[in-house]
């Protein structure tokens, strides 16, 4: 039985309103005989392109030989859709087709620069075909015209991409492809001091190519990029951190962000490295935060499905932490500007994403002295966050109840708006154990603004 063509999905008729003539010109043939029609936004022409079907390009080019269309966004772009998806010989033909209309803008760079889409897809064989065989189309240092990003940057930042590791590729190969292609990309001269520029926006560097690195890069090629010049101090803003609620960020160096990843051997590297650990260790960014705040709201290793890999939780996360706190112990209970500690980072963060791994963060902090006494400004203890702040509407373990009562965790306190944990329980019928457990452990239903709910229970 043969197989079923890739480009079943172009099998229909062609748009209406066409006249007959028109309707004869709108089609290729595919290679079983059957015609195809091109979709709004180019879609057939992008499939060819991303299964490198030279065959079907070669048709195609034949009967529409105008110009390459540049797409709307980058997506619907040919030469990204060729260098995204590793098409070489689909980009060779764009190339040469490209050439014969000189006189138009070339659409190879009107939303991006191939080395450097190349880079962020971390496609060792197409940055070497561009390098090597296309290299009036590919410079090391040239940078992309909205993102400002080059080739090492953009190589770099491919090591945060937690959707491709996560769900494509086990996280050594991951690391290793990518650190491969820094690699490369160093040898051949790209700079490890680099830093991405907007400076419309502010003072300090979005980012550095350390900052991005950071994520996962292995202690091999932290070392590396620190021998070349790369800088660990250097501050650097950010937009829209899924980690915290503030949209600007400023202050931030590459401890935050490796502890933001629980990258322990990238880390470990800077520890080592730096003049001064205990200072770097304590060093805040524009909202006080510590790198031990951004490792405890560190980002869940999650699967397309939803699912956290649990022990990433063991392998990362808590040897993170444990190194931090090694260094300067004095960070454990430490407030940020929004009266958060760690332990409050940790029960906000990883209680939304579900999993039994917050269990975890929660036992290493308190572990090493945190105390679930302390309110933040709205007057929220963890206890408070921990019924609040739930996936879903997820029961809540009472083991986890009773270790931050064990610390320091207050029954009855009662935060700004009057609520205490037991009003946050109750208002959720999922937490119904939750609220018979702080009721037997001496939860005062009576406690806090008359107005708030205790779901009926006194």
């Amino acid at each position: 039985m043969m197989a079923a063509s890739r480009y079943h999905n172009f099998r229909r008729d062609p748009p209406e309103g066409l006249e007959d003539n028109q309707r004869e010109d709108f089609f290729i043939v595919d290679e079983d005989g059957e015609r195809l029609y091109e979709a709004e936004f180019g879609g057939l022409f992008l499939t060819m392109v991303k299964h490198n079907d030279v065959a079907m390009i070669k048709r195609y080019l034949t009967k529409y030989t105008w110009p390459i269309w540049p797409g709307v966004v980058v997506t619907d772009n040919a030469f990204w859709n060729a260098v995204h998806y590793g098409s070489s010989d689909a980009l060779h033909m764009l190339l040469e087709h490209e050439g014969a209309y000189p006189s138009q803008p070339p659409s190879y760079k009107a939303q991006m620069t191939m080395l450097n889409e190349a880079c962020f897809s971390a496609r060792i064989d197409m940055v070497l075909y561009l390098l090597d065989s296309q290299a009036a189309f590919a410079s090391i240092q040239e940078r992309d015209g909205d993102c400002r990003m080059n080739a090492l940057l953009s190589a770099a930042c491919s090591l945060t991409d937690m959707a491709d590791m996560y769900n494509h590729e086990p996280r050594s190969e991951f690391v290793t492809r990518r650190e491969k292609l820094m690699a490369l990309l160093l040898d051949r001269g790209a700079c490890a001091r680099d830093v991405l520029l907007r400076p419309h926006l502010g003072e300090q560097p979005e980012d550095t190519v350390l900052t991005l690195a950071i994520s996962r890069a292995s202690a091999k090629m932290v070392k590396r990029l620190l021998s070349e010049g790369a800088d660990m101090h250097t501050k650097t803003m950010h937009f829209g951190f899924p980690n915290f609620e503030e949209e600007f960020i400023t202050d931030a160096t590459a401890l935050h962000f490796g502890s933001q990843y629980c990258n322990i051997d990238g880390i470990r590297v800077l520890i080592e490295q730096s003049d001064n650990a205990a200072d770097m260790v304590a060093c805040r960014d524009s909202f006080g935060r510590l790198p031990l705040h951004y490792a405890a709201a560190g980002r869940c290793p999650i699967l397309a499905s939803g699912r956290v890999i649990e022990d990433e939780t063991q392998l990362y996360i808590r040897p993170t932490m444990d190194l931090l706190l090694d260094v300067c112990p004095a960070t454990i209970n430490v407030q940020d500007k929004k009266g958060d500690t760690a332990l409050h980072h940790a029960v906000k963060r990883h209680r939304q994403c579900g999993g039994g791994h917050v269990n975890t963060i929660v036992e290493t902090l308190c572990g090493r002295g945190a105390d679930a006494s302390i309110c933040n400004d709205n007057g929220e203890t963890p206890l408070h966050l921990l019924s609040f702040h739930v996936l879903d509407g997820d029961p809540i373990e009472t083991s986890l109840v009773d270790l931050l009562l064990a610390h320091g965790g207050n029954l009855n306190a009662v935060d700004a708006d009057g609520n205490t944990p037991l009003h946050w329980a109750a208002r959720n019928l999922r937490h119904l154990e939750t609220t018979r457990h702080l009721l037997s452990r001496g939860a005062d239903s009576a406690a806090g603004d008359d107005e708030s709910s205790t779901g009926g229970w006194g």
